[in-house]
């Protein structure tokens, strides 16, 4: 987020307020207020590509969206004009009633040229922190949900890799592949296999997924960092899957790696073979394929589409942090993939 957007935005509200209560008078401050704060934030938005980016996080009510999974929205909201998370629907709750007050008072003590300077500075104040809560709270929302993106782990603390990878989804919108990979999944088993071996990682195991699908899974512990290197073959992206991937990291986190090696960094590159595209993969993973990266649980993910032609792609980094770290990752998957660009 711009963070002096935002703050600009304050000012602008600030301003008004002012020039409101001082040449409208209170009744007509109300009206001002009110359709300034309803009004700003969405302006703000579109300003910022926040809609493009973050369309997700304000509406999407699943366990897709983390804030959702945190419990951060309203049950049963339906259809409503109010913001479904919690903590914006209780401060535009409150802006109503503080609108009621002003109004009632410059009808009923104003227009009779009664004038009481403390309750007027009460309702001044009340509903600047009313302005600033909301921002702050808007601030808190954003770095929760790229928090989620950035790091995840289940009820026993184990990383949960395969949730929450890309932050951006925009539905209906899909990049262009950038690079035309012209290798069926047999042959970049065998390439990944034999570079994996050559750069010191250790093959760990095969799983294999319900209803079709595998996992083969490569690692190498050093006292610095952990390096794992997963490659995945579906045959359709969905959420159960996602999940199903989450398990077999659990259990091979537990089986080699738990008490078995420092886990102080971890770095994880996996490459996500998909035979066929469709709308789900198309707005989750490939709508603008951009990564979070979190200290000492790094992650990059790539996919692969087998459809007409097979078309790669890498996520980008999202971010101004780490981005040594993501250019030494994006260079070792191209050199396990023997790809350059």
């Amino acid at each position: 987020m711009n963070t002096h957007i935002w703050a600009a935005g304050v000012l602008v509200i600030f301003i008004l307020m002012e020039c409101a209560e001082k040449y409208l008078g209170y009744g007509m401050m109300t009206l001002v207020y009110l359709l300034v704060f309803w009004v700003m934030p969405n302006k703000i938005y579109r300003i910022q590509g926040w809609t493009r980016k973050y369309g997700s996080w304000r509406c999407e009510e699943n366990n897709k969206n983390p804030l959702y999974a945190k419990g951060c929205f309203r049950k049963k909201t339906g259809k409503t004009f109010l913001p479904k998370l919690k903590g914006l629907f209780l401060i535009k709750t409150l802006t109503i009633f503080l609108g009621i007050i002003p109004f009632t008072y410059e009808i009923t003590m104003c227009s009779r040229g009664i004038y009481y300077d403390w309750f007027e500075r009460i309702l001044s104040t009340g509903a600047q922190i009313l302005i600033v809560g909301y921002f702050v709270c808007m601030l808190y929302y954003e770095h929760q949900y790229k928090k989620g993106f950035k790091y995840t782990e289940n009820s026993r603390g184990i990383w949960q890799p395969f949730s929450y990878i890309n932050p951006f989804v925009s539905k209906g919108r899909h990049e262009r592949f950038r690079h035309m990979y012209d290798m069926g999944y047999t042959d970049i088993e065998a390439c990944t296999g034999q570079n994996c071996i050559n750069k010191n990682y250790r093959f760990v195991k095969k799983y294999f997924i319900p209803e079709g699908g595998e996992c083969v899974i490569y690692m190498r512990p050093s006292q610095e960092e952990l390096r794992i290197f997963k490659l995945i073959h579906i045959e359709k992206y969905s959420d159960e899957k996602m999940q199903e991937l989450n398990e077999i990291f659990e259990d091979f986190w537990l089986e080699y790696v738990d008490k078995k090696c420092r886990t102080e960094s971890v770095s994880l590159i996996f490459l996500l073979c998909v035979d066929e595209y469709d709308a789900e993969i198309r707005d989750r993973l490939l709508s603008e394929s951009r990564i979070l990266l979190k200290k000492g649980r790094y992650r990059l993910p790539a996919v692969v589409v087998f459809s007409e032609k097979t078309g790669l792609v890498i996520f980008e980094q999202e971010g101004v942090f780490y981005k040594e770290k993501y250019k030494e990752m994006r260079e070792e998957l191209l050199q396990l993939l023997k790809w350059n660009e």
